[in-house]
């Protein structure tokens, strides 16, 4: 009977040690998670994964930058669990992954807007909504049709790829299901935008906010140093009046920057995993203040704007 008993013991042990491994292996504050956010992000995401996982040590949170396109390629595929991007799921990939058993959660984090890079010894840095649409469409070709044709030249429209959020923002804005002139130039890199920019006097660069909008960062500042970041006026009335913006967040929170765009984070996954702890921290209080203190407008967090008499 005594041997039965130890017997009896050990298979229900086995069967106890078979149960666990059906279990999720993370939790909210703990575990390993895999994520794929927009090159785009890279300075932000990074700040908060330092922060998330300087409050939370057995978390790890493991990111892969990549463009736009490939980034969703790898979360659609199960490739990660979590993406960061500036764009929403397509009802295409909402459908198949529902069709998968899969239900997406969107934790709407900040906004950010495309920032347009003008070479130093532009003196008039201001391009109207209309300027900015011309150049992308091809309709507009040399600086002397744009601002009053103060200055002379072939433009040449500097992305960092086909495949990035930029490109995919002012195609949704501007050209639909046309392509882009063929005109553009790609660098495959943000860096190499601003340095490209800082170098040829007639390009007009594109890229995210995220890379110049941190004035603590030594970087950034360097970056800044080398090139002008345009403003955006609504029209050209507008422009004669001094109304253009720069995408600044007192700007964005008031709709006065028209190139303004929502950040998410996107989880796949189905229980209250490290994917919901790490989406909550973004969005949490602490979280908002890092995209705060990057230059990025919160999501989830009210802000004051105060006007500076100078």
């Amino acid at each position: 009977m005594r041997k039965l008993g130890i017997l009896l013991l050990l298979i229900g042990a086995a069967c106890s040690n078979g149960e666990k491994t059906n279990q999720p292996s993370d939790t909210p504050t703990s575990g390993v998670l895999s994520v794929v956010a927009d090159a785009a992000y890279q300075p932000i995401v990074d700040s908060e994964i330092r922060a998330f996982t300087v409050q939370y040590p057995y978390a790890d949170v493991r990111v892969k930058y990549l463009t736009e396109v490939e980034s969703w390629k790898q979360f659609i595929n199960d490739s990660a669990k979590v993406i960061i991007s500036s764009r929403r799921l397509s009802a295409q990939e909402e459908k198949y992954l529902r069709s998968i058993k899969v239900v997406p959660k969107v934790t709407p984090l900040a906004y950010d807007a495309l920032a347009f890079l003008l070479h130093p010894s532009i003196a008039d840095t201001c391009l109207t909504y209309d300027e900015i649409r011309q150049i992308v469409t091809g309709e507009i070709t040399d600086w002397k049709d744009v601002a009053k044709g103060k200055k002379t030249g072939k433009i040449q429209l500097v992305m960092d790829n086909a495949g990035g959020s930029s490109a995919r923002t002012l195609k949704d804005l501007f050209l639909g299901k046309k392509d882009f002139p063929s005109t553009i130039t790609a660098t495959q890199d943000y860096q190499k935008v601003i340095d490209w920019v800082a170098e040829h006097p007639n390009s007009l660069g594109v890229i995210p906010v995220s890379w110049v909008c941190d004035p603590d960062d030594p970087q950034m500042v360097s970056f800044l140093s080398k090139i002008k970041v345009a403003e955006i006026a609504a029209t050209e009335v507008s422009r004669d009046r001094g109304e253009g913006y720069q995408p600044f967040q007192a700007y964005m929170a008031q709709k006065k920057y028209p190139f303004t765009r929502e950040v998410f984070a996107i989880s796949r996954q189905s229980y209250a995993g490290l994917a919901l702890g790490f989406n909550a921290y973004m969005a949490g209080p602490k979280g908002q203040l890092i995209f705060l203190k990057s230059g990025l407008l919160p999501a989830t967090q009210n802000i004051r704007i105060q006007s500076i008499k100078q």
